[in-house]
């Protein structure tokens, strides 16, 4: 890291002082560089800054902040997607317990419609989607974790066929050290990673097929039993962009 490099990253950390991982985006964005956060902090250190409690002010808050820098950003990225330049992937993970919502229905008077509990250990769905509802997927019994994210990340590469950038928010296994030091390495194969800005999974295209599985398409034998309900899962992911289709206006 150079000198000038050096007094960007002091001028960022005095801009954005909460979180060091927001910073380490910003140096890959920005400044094409991949930094970890031990460095940042023997930076810092050098200028005498640290860690203590702040006092309430009125300055913007870091979300306003990432917003304003952020949107602007986003909103261009879409604008080379229409024009054919870039393609835009939008990557999460659902999961939870494999028991589905509860639903509403209609129900005579006097009557309950009782459904049976569905046991089993808890369902992962990692995705990524295109607004044109193509959809890149994996399933996963038990815990997501970064080493799980970063190889689903280096089969999607195999399959890129122009320039690709991934959406995706902020959670800690998106923004792991082992997750970080693979930027440059994606970066040769044609797609770089986009964080939304904290606490905005509105601008995450994914979350609505997500709401679409869970609310819309769900189907009432579904709820029969852990089989039925994956069986569910896997009809609507392998048909979407088919039978199932969500128009992004």
């Amino acid at each position: 890291m150079t000198e000038a490099q050096g007094q960007q990253v002091i001028d960022w950390v005095k801009e954005e002082p909460k979180s060091l991982k927001k910073i380490q985006i910003k140096i890959v964005e920005e400044g094409k560089l991949t930094v970890s956060k031990d460095t940042i902090k023997r930076l810092i250190k050098k200028i005498n800054m640290r860690w203590k409690r702040v006092r309430r002010g009125v300055a913007k808050t870091p979300d306003e902040w990432e917003l304003e820098v952020k949107l602007p950003i986003l909103e261009e990225l879409k604008k080379q997607e229409k024009r054919g330049e870039i393609e835009i992937g939008y990557l999460d993970e659902m999961g939870g317990d494999s028991k589905p919502c509860i639903p509403d229905a209609w129900q005579e008077e006097k009557t309950t419609i009782k459904l049976p509990p569905i046991e089993g250990k808890r369902l992962n769905i990692l995705g990524i989607m295109k607004r044109d509802n193509q959809l890149f997927y994996e399933t996963q019994v038990g815990t997501v974790t970064s080493e799980i994210v970063i190889n689903f990340l280096d089969k999607y590469c195999q399959n890129i066929q122009k320039k690709t950038v991934i959406i995706i928010d902020q959670a800690s296994i998106h923004t792991s050290e082992a997750f970080m030091e693979k930027l440059e390495e994606w970066e040769k194969k044609n797609l770089k990673i986009f964080w939304l800005p904290t606490y905005s999974p509105h601008l995450n295209l994914i979350e609505i097929l997500w709401r679409f599985l869970k609310y819309e398409w769900i189907e009432f034998s579904a709820y029969k039993d852990r089989k039925s309900l994956l069986a569910y899962v896997k009809k609507v992911l392998d048909n979407f962009g088919g039978e199932y289709v969500i128009n992004f206006a």
